[in-house]
């Protein structure tokens, strides 16, 4: 089995591990949010029967069961490779996938590339949070959790 984490001796501090919290749950928020004001456009546009009306819609509601395969993925593959070059591949991907509706002009490839930008998303978030117990030690953690139950 692959390295799974950094010890703790290697740990990234303050600005680095914040970054790493932000940049990892980050995508999920932008897949919902920035398609959103272009999908009345979208429709408008692309949608010129009722199949291409539903693929219009899919193009924000694929992210829901995209996101839910993707979390399930990053929790195992983070089980299985080093986490970090897997967030710099997934990072990649999820950046292609994002961006490629803006060149595409099949409704079928748009919800495609959104399907695979949700599944990153959600990969990316899942492999974010299981590195806070790679980099945070223990009773830091729990610190952590005490501070946030006061809040």
């Amino acid at each position: 089995m692959a390295t799974t984490g950094t010890p703790h001796s290697a740990l990234p501090t303050g600005l680095r591990f914040t970054a790493l919290l932000a940049f990892t749950q980050l995508p999920g928020v932008f897949s919902f949010t920035i398609a959103l004001p272009l999908l009345a456009n979208m429709a408008e546009e692309l949608a010129r029967d009722p199949a291409n009306a539903f693929l219009a819609k899919l193009v924000a509601g694929i992210l829901g069961p995209a996101m839910a395969v993707g979390a399930l993925a990053g929790g195992w593959l983070a089980g299985m490779c080093d986490r970090r070059w897997l967030i710099v591949a997934l990072g990649g991907i999820y950046v292609l996938t994002g961006v490629a509706p803006a060149f595409l002009e099949s409704l079928e490839a748009i919800v495609a590339a959104r399907f695979v930008t949700g599944l990153t998303a959600a990969a990316l978030m899942a492999i974010g949070m299981t590195m806070v117990g790679d980099y945070l030690p223990e009773d830091k953690r729990r610190r952590i959790a005490r501070e946030t139950k006061e809040i």
